[in-house]
């Protein structure tokens, strides 16, 4: 009798040794496909993020082109009263 329960308990070990592998097997599998699910999802973000800054910087250059150019207006005008001023003292 106590050979007899020993080969179930070796049986049932055995056997529950098997769906632990089949599932540690399964869920690696499942882990390896959220990995590369979120991978792709995060590729995806970084290059939309890539395209938001390089807008970003076109406009900042854009802004920071009028700026420039609209204090050269000013001290050019400045310039140019100035020198009208020297002229009429």
């Amino acid at each position: 009798m106590e050979a007899k329960l020993e080969g179930r308990i070796q049986a049932l070990e055995s056997k529950l040794k098997r769906r632990i592998q089949e599932a540690e097997t399964k869920l690696e599998g499942r882990i390896q496909e959220v990995e590369t699910r979120l991978e792709g999802r995060i590729q995806a973000v970084e290059t939309k993020l890539e395209g938001r800054i390089e807008n970003l910087r076109q406009e900042v250059k854009v802004e920071i082109n009028t700026a420039f150019n609209k204090t050269m207006l000013l001290f050019t005008a400045i310039g140019v009263v100035l020198a009208l001023l020297s002229l009429f003292r």
